[in-house]
């Protein structure tokens, strides 16, 4: 790899500190390397960070300084980029995030000698409120994305359909639907199972299901999951 490109989470100073330190450790090798602008722009309701349109043709590979949840903004970010994304843990959560600060020029030495693995994670689309194909303007997750009720001690209904046909109605405080990636976040804390990184698979995991057999689905990743509020 000879170019690359540096997103960083704004909100810790220090991350500018590794940022610098990344930028010098790739240009005294003979590398290409630009630090992304940091600014949040929710315009079409979505939130975004980077701006894609001010990536370097030419890049390679992201590098992103920060935790899981500047991991997980980076890859909205990033998702139509085709742009492979190696994270290093400069926060406090680092599920996501291969590198460890302190480990971040042997990681970098890697990526320059082409000694890596490329590991390929789903992400979930909603496409009844977001209908454009273009990632400003669609609504992505890596990790889950979830209906919950809003105040007050009632429950909600919320009839599930897959490719549309009537799978089940859940009567609960809310419904997770959750990558593999995402199981091993809110999903696992509401009972749901952990999924391999590589599984083709999506889980719905209800949020206190007001009943005994209600439990996670496990489908396809390719299936088209509906769900309707009653």
């Amino acid at each position: 790899m000879d170019q690359f490109c540096i997103i960083t989470n704004s909100d810790k100073d220090a991350n500018y500190d590794v940022a610098q330190h990344v930028m010098e450790y790739l240009q005294q090798r003979g590398k290409q390397c630009i630090i992304m602008e940091n600014s949040l722009d929710e315009s079409s309701g979505i939130r975004h960070f980077t701006d894609v349109e001010k990536i370097p043709k030419g890049a390679e590979c992201a590098i992103v300084l920060g935790g899981d949840g500047t991991m997980i903004q980076a890859a909205i970010d990033l998702v139509h980029c085709d742009l492979p994304i190696l994270g290093v843990n400069t926060g406090t959560l680092g599920f996501l995030t291969e590198v460890e600060c302190q480990n971040v020029d042997q990681a970098l030495e890697r990526l320059i000698q082409n000694d890596y693995m490329i590991e390929r994670r789903i992400m979930l689309k909603e496409i009844s409120k977001f209908r454009r194909q273009d990632s400003r303007s669609s609504c992505y997750a890596l990790n889950d994305m979830v209906i919950s009720k809003q105040g007050g001690c009632r429950l909600i209904t919320v009839k599930v359909y897959l490719n549309q046909e009537l799978v089940d109605i859940y009567r609960a405080d809310g419904l997770i639907i959750a990558t593999p990636t995402g199981s091993t976040g809110y999903n696992l804390s509401a009972g749901g199972p952990v999924l391999v990184p590589d599984l083709h698979a999506t889980v719905v995991t209800p949020i206190c299901a007001h009943s005994l057999n209600k439990r996670s689905l496990l489908l396809d990743a390719a299936d088209q999951i509906v769900l309707e509020i009653g």
